[in-house]
C-alpha cells in the first residue's frame, strides 16, 4: 500500500507548479523520495550506500544481500557514464566513492573496495582454483551457487569495449582470478584447453618430467605424429 500511495504522490508533484505542504514533509524524511532519475538507480543506490557504511564500520561480517553480484556491473556504468549523470546526481555516488576523478583514473580500485568480497567472487575464485579457469557454462553450480551470472559480465565487458575500446572496470576483478575468464574465441575451447593443460602438468609431475603426451592424446590433444600429419 504504501509503495502505491508513495507513487501516486510522485505523479502528483509533477503535476504541480508548488508542492502542496505533505509533500514537503516527505522531502524532509528523504530529499531524494521523488528523484529526476530512474527509482531503480536510487534504489540500488541505497543498497550499495548502505552495505558500504556497514563494511567501512566491520557490521557486515560477510554477510551479502540478495542481488549484490550485479553491482560490479552497476558500478561500471556510473563510472564509464559519469558524465552523462544528472549534475545533483553526481553528488550521491561521491558517497560511496565514485567522483569525477576515480571514475575517470581509478574505477576499478573503486569497484574493488566495494564489491571485491561478493559471494559471486568468493565462488568464482574456488571453481578457478579447482579447474583452472572460469569458462563456465550457465549451469554451473559450485557448491550450490550458480555461477551463470558471468555470462552476463561477459556481455557487459564486450558491449563496452565495442562501445568505447576500453577495458569494462569490473573485468579486473575477474581476470585476477582467471586471465582468460572472457576470452575472444569459445569457451568449450578455454574450457579444453585449461583441462589440457592441468592434466599435463600433473602428468609431467608424476612422470618427474615426462611428456605425458599419451594423456594428452586421451584428452583429444594430437601428439607429435599426428601433428606432423596434419601439418604435412
Amino acid at each position: 500500500m504504501r509503495g502505491k500511495w508513495l507513487t501516486a504522490q510522485r505523479c502528483l508533484t509533477r503535476r504541480q507548479d508548488e508542492p502542496g505542504a505533505y509533500l514537503q514533509v516527505l522531502d524532509a524524511i528523504d530529499v531524494w523520495w521523488n528523484p529526476p532519475w530512474p527509482l531503480s538507480w536510487q534504489r540500488t543506490w541505497y543498497r550499495i550506500r548502505a552495505h558500504a557504511q556497514e563494511w567501512r564500520q566491520g557490521v557486515t561480517e560477510g554477510s551479502w544481500p540478495d542481488g549484490s553480484d550485479d553491482w560490479a556491473t552497476w558500478l561500471s556504468v556510473q563510472c564509464t557514464g559519469y558524465k552523462q549523470l544528472h549534475p545533483l546526481q553526481q553528488h550521491l555516488p561521491a558517497e560511496i566513492g565514485i567522483t569525477a576523478e576515480t571514475a575517470a583514473a581509478r574505477p576499478h580500485e573503486v569497484i574493488a573496495q566495494l564489491c571485491g568480497a561478493g559471494p559471486g567472487l568468493a565462488h568464482a575464485r574456488t571453481y578457478a582454483s579447482a579447474h583452472g579457469h572460469l569458462a563456465t557454462p550457465q549451469t554451473t553450480r559450485p557448491e550450490g551457487f550458480a555461477l551463470g551470472w558471468l555470462s552476463e559480465q561477459r556481455h557487459q565487458a564486450r558491449e563496452h569495449h565495442r562501445s568505447t575500446g576500453g577495458t569494462w572496470p569490473a573485468s579486473t576483478l575477474r581476470a585476477a582470478l582467471a586471465p582468460w575468464w572472457n576470452p575472444t574465441w569459445s569457451l568449450d575451447w578455454q574450457c579444453n584447453w585449461s583441462r589440457v593443460r592441468k592434466r599435463s602438468e600433473s602428468v609431467s609431475s608424476a612422470d618427474a618430467g615426462g611428456t605425458g603426451i599419451a594423456d594428452l592424446e586421451d584428452l583429444g590433444v594430437p601428439g607429435p605424429l599426428t601433428v606432423r600429419t596434419l601439418v604435412g
